[in-house]
């Protein structure tokens, strides 16, 4: 699905995959970011809080609770005022009072209070255990529901420092009458010095905070959205302009080249390939890289233009000489001594032959070659795409000696003469399966000898060109071809004047030595494998 939509929309599939995947990373990030900013806002307005808390009760302790020392005892009522815990529980009751302060708590919680407020819920009483349990423990921070809401708390131990305190809360016996009058004997006492008896908690109310840090979050994101969907206009403009619009006339007029329509008409081009050529020629003056292949397609459809005129003219004159070859043929039938016309048929059977039907057996045929038997039926069937069928007549010349190779034979039907005419001597008669012409070939050197049909034969024919992509995709083949090659040592001694005139024996003590390495060195040079 994705391969079938245009390049603009390629490009934004791509960008908007590119842009949630960050959108959704950067999300998680920046919401994990935001949530520990607003804990840390909130931690720290709780922990002002309890440093004002902490003030109050320090000032009640060293200030007030002396004025009223002497009057403990004599006064009929406890005078409250004078307790640190009371006095700062009591300030805060202040603050609670006034507007945005009224989800905000503080609390002495003690597990035996003399205050029967101060006594601590389950949840305060874990805190104080776990403080109890943890002397180096200083302070704990967290979220707690408090009356249906999630406040953030902040909670620190709260220990008998001073020996002043035990006169009120060691015994009965000691505890001044007022504060039995008030509070009783039945709780209250039994603290002891350094004793962890309370906690002082503060709860804070968070949601606001963190409401306004996913506002916060919300907007950033929407601005990230904002600023993608103007990049992506920007780029999609671009791309338009920059790339996909100069590449449509291109690929229109390359699809009329391909269906063979390009300048079909009498009176030159169309208006739409008039109006292609404009466009074509206008990025042609750009000095990017799509101003460049602009300027060289431009000039390939020159090119393609000179060679239709070319070829037509080509077309006039083949027609033309068809016409004079056909009576020339005429002639030839009532006068079949002439050995130049003779040739000609000759020639024209052959080039007729080549087109005919490769036999159904082929690939059977291929494999009985000796280095083709390793090859499967997809290398095969590439084999037999890059060579092509050639029939040839009893006592026809397949090549002659001398002459420049640039073909490799492979016999698959009939039977061939290999004569080498210097040394008038017939070297070796070869039949089906075997295979001719590779010096020349694959050494880049003349025919060493004349090749002629005993009887009707059928090749299979490979160029240097198509030989050379077999060679590539084969490597292993060249090994194979080379040590073969090696048995005609003898043979290739016997040309080394031939091979010297053509300036193809450089490195005698080699071919002398070892002529494996010297094909190798050819194949080297040659085809590059």
């Amino acid at each position: 699905m994705f391969k079938k939509l245009r390049l603009g929309l390629k490009f934004i599939v791509v960008l908007a995959i590119v842009f949630l995947s960050g959108i959704l990373l950067s999300g998680v990030l920046l919401s994990s970011t935001a949530h520990r900013q607003a804990e840390q806002q909130v931690s720290a307005q709780a922990t002002l809080l309890m440093e004002m808390v902490d003030a109050v009760r320090a000032y009640t302790n060293n200030q007030v609770q002396p004025l009223f020392a002497d009057r403990l005892d004599s006064s009929a009522t406890f005078i409250r005022e004078s307790i640190p815990s009371y006095a700062a529980r009591e300030s805060f009751e202040f603050l609670r009072k006034r507007s945005g302060f009224s989800d905000y708590f503080y609390k002495d919680a003690t597990l035996n209070p003399t205050n029967s407020r101060d006594l601590a819920n389950e949840f305060e009483a874990e805190l104080v255990q776990k403080f109890r349990q943890n002397s180096d423990l200083q302070e704990m921070s967290g979220f707690h529901e408090v009356a249906g809401k999630n406040l953030f708390y902040v909670a620190r131990p709260l220990a008998i420092k001073q020996q002043s305190c035990l006169e009120c809360h060691s015994t009965p016996s000691r505890a001044p009458k007022s504060q039995l009058a008030t509070y009783g004997t039945d709780h209250g006492f039994g603290w002891q010095m350094n004793q962890i008896v309370a906690t002082q908690t503060i709860y804070v109310p968070a949601e606001q905070v963190f409401q306004s840090y996913h506002h916060q979050l919300f907007l950033m994101m929407a601005v990230f959205a904002g600023i993608f969907a103007i990049v992506l206009l920007v780029i999609n403009t671009l791309l338009n302009r920059m790339v996909i619009q100069p590449i449509v006339p291109m690929a229109r007029l390359t699809q009329k080249i391909t269906q063979d329509q390009y300048g079909a008409h009498e009176a030159g081009t169309d208006e739409a390939e008039e109006a292609d050529l404009r466009k074509l020629d206008k990025v042609a003056r750009r000095s990017d890289e799509l101003g460049q292949l602009a300027g060289l397609f431009r000039q390939m459809m020159s090119v393609i233009s000179d060679r239709e005129q070319s070829m037509k003219q080509l077309v006039e004159k083949l027609r033309y000489e068809t016409t004079h070859t056909k009576q020339a043929m005429a002639m030839v039938t009532r006068s079949p001594s002439s050995s130049n016309v003779t040739d000609l048929i000759q020639r024209s059977r052959r080039s007729r032959r080549q087109s005919d039907p490769q036999p159904q057996n082929l690939p059977a045929l291929l494999l009985s070659v000796p280095v083709f038997q390793s090859f499967n039926t997809e290398e095969i069937e590439r084999l037999i795409q890059l060579g092509y069928q050639i029939q040839f007549d009893s006592q026809e010349v397949i090549c002659r000696e001398d002459e420049s190779g640039n073909t490799f034979y492979i016999i698959l039907e009939g039977s061939v003469e290999i004569y080498v005419n210097t040394l008038q001597k017939s070297l070796r008669t070869q039949t089906d399966g075997s295979f001719f012409g590779e010096l020349s070939l694959l050494l880049g050197i003349p025919r060493t000898a004349t090749v002629r049909a005993l009887e009707p034969t059928v090749l299979f024919a490979i160029n240097q060109t198509g030989f050379q992509t077999l060679l590539q995709e084969h490597t292993g083949l060249a090994e194979i071809i080379a040590n073969q090659l090696s048995e005609y040592k003898a043979e290739l001694e016997q040309r080394q004047a031939s091979l010297r005139r053509h300036g193809l024996l450089n490195d005698e003590t080699t071919f002398a030595q070892n002529p494996v390495n010297w094909i190798r060195d050819r194949f080297n040079q040659i085809f590059g494998v």
